[in-house]
């Protein structure tokens, strides 16, 4: 128990404490004439029976030398203990009214002292009964958190094993052919009618962060061309591609990445391939996984400048506008291999990028972690 003095003048008063142990510690020095402090605490165990305060008047008692008026009023505990009563006279008092007041100090630092216990009781049966159960909340949605990250990792090497199954020039073994896997999954690409453009029947569903674009169009492997990317051009029977960055780089420098013209995640994917611009040497691969892209798509790759002309379609104000150009036979041809591949990694969303050492980046990596990703391999 802790009590505060008075620091610049003596004064005295009346004071009532409970301790946290249910002392009932008193001083009343400024009404009282015993003028002790008093510590009563109630009976306790098997052998208490009642306990109680009162006020108890008698006969007027004789008091001291020097001091004037009576004190025939007492403040008491009353205590039964093995069925025998107790009585301890706690303070004396002049008149009857500050012997009620006395008590009635008693019976307020009780109240509160009874008020904060089931204050701390409440408390503590709330942390039981809704703070354990978030915590155990908590801790569940830190194993799915764990769970979805380590199956996203089982995803991209089962993406990877099927690159190597599907592609295994990638990997420096030599493939001149698409496998036929790869051919029977070619999407759908219908003429329509009038000889209008194909539709492919595909819907995206991924929405990663942004990323750009530094371009040039090979639509075939030069023999100065690093081998990966001469690996995935043998064995995509003509993928037509969109040169950005760095030219003559290592596998392990070489990024692909399947974009679709039409993607809001494709487009602003764009200002993380003008990033990683700088350091690779970037592929973009156009596909048509979204209604309406095999138009536009074909019309970037019968470009004169297809790279410039794939910028300009990135940096429409909305995929609903046009894209001025005509499309060919060529750039149909070359769409149509870029899809046959896509579907044989088993892609299913776009933006997706796979690095010319067949790594395969999960969906919505950002420029940041392919950079972290691919100085790890």
């Amino acid at each position: 128990m802790r009590l505060n003095f008075e620091r610049s003048e003596a004064r005295t008063r009346d004071v009532v404490l409970i301790e946290t142990d249910g002392t009932v510690y008193t001083s009343f020095a400024k009404t009282g004439y015993l003028r002790a402090a008093t510590r009563t605490r109630f009976a306790r165990g098997m052998a208490a029976a009642t306990g109680a305060f009162s006020v108890s008047r008698g006969q007027a008692q004789a008091m001291e030398a020097g001091v004037e008026g009576s004190a025939n009023h007492g403040l008491v505990f009353i205590s039964e203990v093995d069925g025998e009563e107790k009585l301890a006279l706690i303070e004396r008092f002049a008149s009857e009214a500050d012997a009620e007041r006395a008590l009635g100090m008693i019976e307020t630092a009780l109240r509160r002292s009874a008020v904060a216990q089931r204050g701390l009781r409440l408390w503590r049966t709330l942390l039981c009964w809704a703070g354990a159960p978030f915590l155990l909340f908590i801790v569940s949605m830190s194993g799915v958190q764990f769970l979805n990250s380590h199956n996203a990792a089982l995803d991209d090497l089962n993406k990877l094993a099927h690159l190597a199954q599907q592609n295994p020039s990638v990997f420096g073994i030599p493939a001149v052919s698409l496998p036929a896997t790869a051919a029977a999954a070619e999407p759908a690409i219908q003429a329509a009618p009038g000889g209008s453009a194909p539709a492919f029947s595909a819907d995206s569903s991924f929405a990663p962060a942004s990323m750009s674009v530094s371009t040039s169009a090979p639509a075939t492997a030069d023999a100065t061309s690093s081998s990966a990317v001469a690996s995935v051009q043998a064995g995509t029977h003509g993928m037509a591609q969109i040169h950005f960055g760095l030219e003559n780089q290592p596998p392990k420098k070489t990024l692909y990445v399947y974009s679709d013209p039409n993607c809001p995640a494709c487009r602003r994917f764009e200002s993380h391939i003008n990033d990683l611009s700088r350091d690779f040497s970037i592929y973009v691969i156009p596909v048509a996984y979204q209604h309406g892209s095999a138009t536009i798509a074909s019309q970037i790759l019968c470009a004169a400048d297809d790279k410039q002309k794939w910028i300009e379609a990135m940096s429409r104000a909305s995929t609903t506008d046009s894209v001025p150009g005509e499309d060919c036979e060529r750039g149909y041809a070359g769409l149509k291999a870029n899809m046959a591949m896509f579907n044989s990694l088993g892609f299913d969303s776009t933006p997706r990028v796979v690095g010319g050492d067949g790594t395969v980046f999960p969906a919505g990596a950002t420029a940041s972690a392919i950079r972290v990703r691919a100085a790890a391999r």
